[in-house]
């Protein structure tokens, strides 16, 4: 059995100094892009260290900032983008697995999550169409039961999946 680990708190630590810890005890290893693991700004040393440790890498992609449900158009779009280069990075570096989450209410949204679960569920669809073109698998993380989150439940997440997207 493999066991793995994930935490945002990771991303605040060297990538090349966190491995070297997680490699003593885990032989699987989500990295959350974003902090000192955005991948673009680790590309070239992901791909020079990483073969010499027998860990399986996974991506869960940005948290901090991110939207791809929110009213506001530009935001979401550029949610959307920031998830869509992970997907790309993601594919150069050989990491076909990446997390995401769903996108969240905001003050107005609120008021009215019909129109949240429809832009989640639009943005789910070409996020998928990416991962897809990519070769990428995208797994769509369930929340915890808050006032602004979304998808706390299986029922939730699968109204707003694609056929391309995995659970988790």
């Amino acid at each position: 059995m493999r066991i793995g680990i994930s935490s945002p708190d990771f991303s605040l630590i060297d990538f090349e100094e966190i491995l070297e810890k997680i490699s003593k005890h885990f032989d699987r290893w989500e990295v959350v892009a974003e902090g000192k693991h955005y991948l673009w700004d680790i590309k070239e040393k992901f791909l020079e260290i990483t073969s010499s440790y027998n860990i399986v890498f996974s991506v869960h992609a940005p948290l901090s900032d991110i939207n791809i449900a929110s009213l506001n158009p530009r935001m979401r779009d550029e949610s959307i983008q920031q998830i869509n280069e992970t997907i790309k990075i993601s594919s150069q570096l050989g990491m076909n697995m990446v997390t995401m989450h769903p996108g969240h209410l905001s003050p107005l949204g609120v008021l009215v999550p019909e129109k949240v679960k429809e832009l989640n569920k639009n943005s789910v669809k070409k996020i998928s169409e990416t991962a897809e073109e990519y070769g990428v698998t995208i797994a769509l993380e369930n929340m915890p039961n808050q006032r602004i989150t979304t998808c706390h439940s299986l029922s939730e997440l699968l109204e707003i999946s694609d056929s391309n997207v995995e659970l988790c």
